[in-house]
């Protein structure tokens, strides 16, 4: 059971079209599954850095075309931005080797 707030939850339904009892489990696909900070790469990475700026006590993971932030302490998900399509091909770029990394 995945924690969040109340922006959280509206916001991932809002954005990603997620239903109501599938929250917890698309916040833990993007915690488990999603790209770190470090893992990306690029435009990817700055655009992240830059999203970044306006939660300074969180972390940041993408997943599925999104950007998903939790917060620091406690692992509670605040918020989910969409990525812009001009980095799409760089997030599946980036996943593609973090893919091939652990299955080394």
């Amino acid at each position: 059971m995945s924690k969040y707030t109340k922006h959280g939850e509206n916001r991932i339904r809002k954005r990603q079209k997620v239903k109501k009892k599938n929250v917890d489990r698309e916040i833990e696909l993007a915690l488990s599954k999603g790209l770190s900070h470090s893992e990306c790469k690029g435009k990817l990475n700055r655009y992240v850095t830059r999203c970044w700026f306006n939660h300074k006590h969180s972390y940041a993971r993408v997943y599925k075309n999104s950007i998903y932030f939790f917060r620091n302490n406690d692992d509670t998900f605040l918020t989910v931005y969409p990525l812009p399509g001009n980095l799409n091909s760089i997030y599946q770029d980036c996943m593609k080797k973090k893919k091939h990394n652990c299955n080394k």
